[in-house]
């Protein structure tokens, strides 16, 4: 019994993310239209690939904090690309870019998480 004790394999603990500097610092907060259309575009792009998913969401239409249309603020974009970079998988980066509640929406936030 010692001898397959001793033998296993240890748990790992996944790494923290780690803290990157952000790429987009501005904007504030966006209106409830532009992030209901943001959520939608990120949702198009929603898949089990992270790859396929950042790559996506890189190519998705930009616009500023206060432009209209079929467009996700760079603010939104350029945060979930921070989080992603930091180590955040996908489902906890597209939650903390889009809907972070210590941070207006598609906000930068103090610190990464």
């Amino acid at each position: 019994m010692l001898i397959a004790a001793a033998t296993a394999t240890p748990h790992r603990r996944p790494l923290p993310p780690r803290r990157v500097p952000p790429r987009w610092q501005g904007g504030g907060a966006i209106s409830e239209a532009q992030l209901a259309m943001c959520s939608e575009r990120f949702l198009h792009c929603a898949s089990g690939d992270a790859a396929a998913m950042d790559a996506c969401i890189a190519r998705l239409p930009n616009c500023g904090s206060g432009a209209a249309g079929a467009c996700c603020p760079r603010s939104c974009v350029a945060r979930y690309q921070d989080l992603r970079e930091a180590g955040h998988a996908l489902a906890p980066a597209v939650r903390l870019a889009l809907l972070d509640p210590d941070a207006p929406a598609c906000g930068q936030a103090p610190a990464l998480r």
